[in-house]
């Protein structure tokens, strides 16, 4: 209101739009705010791929691609998991354009993978050869919940960067709610801990490792849908 009393006596243009600017910037961070404070349980069913690939294409509208190259790969037969779609794309949104941000003109991946669920332990004792990166040479604790045991069927989606990576010891706190790897001023900390909270509310797990390009790797699992559920009545 004081903006548009501002705007209304003259002040310069470009002074009323930084100020319109940086009050949009404010609204947006306490409207995420406030949704990271709402937690829900997720009811729906979702498509990972079609969810990814339509989130693709709205960025590519938007203009939020044109100075990366994107590549994908989206397994061919992948398990409905449980998660809202508005949600679980908010997810694929935030992945992408922190990779963006990390590796600015270079190249992104994000693909999809039908695999069973394992704690970390079991993933450093057998491999995991899904996803860019096979080696774990670089381990953070995660991916690891009490209410999804090992065997789990579900559906893996990964987004890798050519960036500089996440240091070892940042790896579970890039997920902490104001943590920010990013330089003062480009970084607020809220995206990947909204992120978390999402895939917590869908049952899942987020992690992320090294890719093998050397940047960063954000992996997320997702249980096929009925599948946590039919583990722990049986």
């Amino acid at each position: 209101n004081y903006v548009e009393v501002l705007r209304n006596r003259g002040i310069e243009p470009a002074i009323i739009g930084q100020l319109a600017e940086e009050i949009g910037r404010v609204d947006g961070i306490v409207e995420t705010l406030l949704d990271y404070s709402r937690p829900r349980a997720a009811t729906e069913d979702a498509d990972l791929n079609s969810v990814a690939q339509g989130t693709l294409e709205f960025l590519d509208r938007q203009g939020a691609l044109k100075d990366i190259t994107v590549e994908t790969r989206l397994a061919r037969e992948l398990p409905l998991v449980r998660g809202d779609r508005q949600a679980l794309e908010q997810i694929v949104v935030n992945l992408v354009l922190n990779a963006r941000d990390a590796a600015p003109g270079g190249r992104i991946e994000i693909g999809t993978v039908a695999k069973e669920f394992r704690p970390r332990s079991e993933e450093r004792r057998h491999g995991d050869e899904s996803g860019p990166d096979p080696a774990r040479h670089h381990s953070a604790p995660r991916p690891w919940r009490a209410d999804l045991g090992a065997g789990v069927p579900g559906a893996l989606l990964y987004v890798a960067d050519e960036g500089p990576g996440v240091p070892d010891e940042d790896r579970e706190r890039v997920f902490d709610l104001f943590f920010s790897t990013k330089d003062p001023g480009k970084g607020i900390g809220l995206g990947l801990a909204v992120v978390a909270r999402t895939v917590d509310e869908s049952g899942g797990v987020i992690w992320v490792d090294r890719s093998r390009e050397g940047g960063a790797v954000f992996k997320v699992f997702l249980p096929q849908v009925g599948a946590a559920d039919a583990l722990t009545d049986s």
